[in-house]
């Protein structure tokens, strides 16, 4: 799987605790360019599994996504984003800033994440996990409809064999309108998009869609996904939606 990221892009990884996201975007992307939901709770609170400040933690996090769009660098969001109104809140955020939008969604086993989750020093708890998964059921059916410039759909191989490349913009070159600047040796993912609420970051108080934000007295209603999956797409000429499954292409 070959995966292009468009300067000044917003790289979505949507996936459940446990999935690979972070491991995935630490390999592939800039430190800088990586803009973590946990890394901006324990900013504020020195602690990221503080959950009474996720909603400060989010308005963080929506607020350095969009500084970065606006600068034209690519910004990748680093949150479970299972949700769909965390998905229309990034999606609407990238629309506000003319950035592209590229959807990373991490289809992983259910018992790949929970024995992922055992591994880690911080642990979600092991319900948490089981609900990020249903839902991550019900977002691979609903992301290719959604609105992306591409997605892509990566299982354990293709997240080992992906190839990623990042196309910024020149040094000095404001709002990424310059033609795209290859950095050599550096392989990436990313690209843009909606706002059900029409206010920025739309943020909820328990920050759904975020790792840990899935305790049972705060899950969202509606009845657990199926075992259905995003049907696999093949990229698709002059741009649109791109989806892969089953290891690389």
């Amino acid at each position: 799987m070959r995966i292009v990221v468009r300067p000044g892009a917003l790289v979505v990884l949507v996936g459940p605790a446990g999935s690979g996201k972070t491991t995935f975007a630490r390999r592939h992307f800039r430190e800088t360019e990586v803009v973590s939901s946990d890394r901006c709770r324990a900013m504020i609170s020195d602690d990221e599994s503080d959950m009474s400040v996720s909603g400060r933690a989010f308005e963080l996090f929506h607020e350095i996504l969009r500084h970065r769009l606006e600068l034209g660098r690519v910004a990748v969001a680093d949150s479970t984003a299972v949700t769909p109104r965390a998905r229309a809140e990034l999606r609407g955020l990238a629309r506000r800033c003319g950035a592209p939008v590229v959807v990373l969604a991490f289809d992983v086993p259910l018992e790949v994440c929970l024995e992922r989750n055992e591994r880690r020093s911080r642990r979600v708890a092991p319900e948490v996990v089981e609900r990020q998964f249903q839902l991550m059921r019900q977002a691979l059916e609903r992301i290719p409809g959604e609105g992306y410039d591409a997605w892509y759909v990566l299982d354990l191989r293709a997240q080992e064999e992906a190839e990623v490349e990042v196309l910024r913009a020149r040094p000095g070159v404001r709002g990424g309108t310059a033609s795209p600047w290859r950095e050599p040796e550096t392989r990436q993912g990313g690209d843009a998009g909606d706002d059900p609420d029409g206010r920025r970051g739309g943020l909820r108080a328990d920050g759904i869609g975020d790792r840990g934000d899935l305790r049972p007295e705060r899950l969202p209603g509606g009845g657990p996904g199926g075992e259905r999956r995003a049907p696999a797409a093949g990229p698709q000429e002059g741009g649109g939606v791109h989806g892969a499954r089953g290891g690389a292409r």
